[in-house]
């Protein structure tokens, strides 16, 4: 009887000798051939010359960063393991996440979470797209600071904003909570400031209501500053001195 045709029963099931014999032998050849693989070669990336394409038994495996092939002890003729395929795979994931971290601060700057927002959109998973954000911030290509400093400034000068108004357009870009409340506390205008601002803004405006009854006027101009985030106070104080520029009183009821 050959070794094919052998049969064992083994607590009630038949088993053919033969194709364990097959199964194992398969198994063996697949771990030797892996463990004979090596990193053949390591070439410039066409599309980005930040980065190389490795290459495992003359067949491209991953495109990464040259920064990266250190990290990962990768050069010509490394033995390419099962490990070495794992941390290979895990730096290409992440590598794809900061090119795609690259291209989206190009077009925009962002907050770390609008930034990871679309990273997940784009199909990186979280630990990648963190890792990216994490390296972006480490070289100042993702700055939330410059970012926030930059929103508060046009809302302030170019929109006449106050505090309010600036934590409210922070929160909805993402920016971290307590970045929000140091920059505004810093940029706060103390209540003269405020005042000046407001009234800046009030006299701008009241041409364009000139026609208007002076109470419409003054409620639909008290309406706009509050709009904009100032203070109850502030604004009575601002259209009192306005107001009284012009010489107008409301009339009495």
């Amino acid at each position: 009887m050959t070794l094919d045709s052998w049969t064992l029963d083994f607590r009630g099931m038949t088993l053919d000798v033969g194709l364990l014999d097959f199964g194992l032998s398969t198994w063996l050849g697949y771990r030797q051939r892996e463990m004979s693989a090596i990193v053949s070669a390591l070439e410039p990336a066409p599309s980005n010359p930040k980065q190389v394409v490795v290459y495992v038994d003359d067949a491209a495996r991953a495109r990464l960063y040259e920064w990266q092939l250190p990290e990962l002890g990768l050069e010509p003729g490394t033995a390419f393991t099962g490990r070495t395929a794992e941390r290979i795979d895990e730096a290409e994931r992440f590598a794809r996440a900061l090119e795609a971290t690259g291209r989206e601060l190009d077009r925009r700057s962002l907050s770390r979470h609008e930034l990871l927002q679309k990273l997940e959109r784009l199909g990186h998973d979280a630990s990648a797209a963190a890792a990216a954000a994490d390296r972006a911030e480490a070289i100042g290509l993702l700055d939330e600071e410059a970012l926030a400093r930059a929103l508060i400034r046009e809302e302030r000068e170019k929109k006449g904003a106050a505090p309010p108004r600036w934590r409210q357009k922070l929160a909805r870009r993402g920016v971290d909570p307590a970045r929000i409340d140091r920059l505004v506390a810093e940029a706060a205008p103390s209540a003269t400031e405020a005042r000046g601002e407001a009234e800046e803004l009030l006299r701008r405006w009241r041409g364009q209501m000139a026609e208007l009854a002076p109470a419409k006027r003054r409620r639909r101009l008290g309406n706009r500053l509050a709009r904009r985030g100032y203070e109850a106070e502030t604004i009575r104080d601002a259209l009192e001195a306005v107001e009284g520029e012009a010489g107008e009183e409301e009339p009495a009821e």
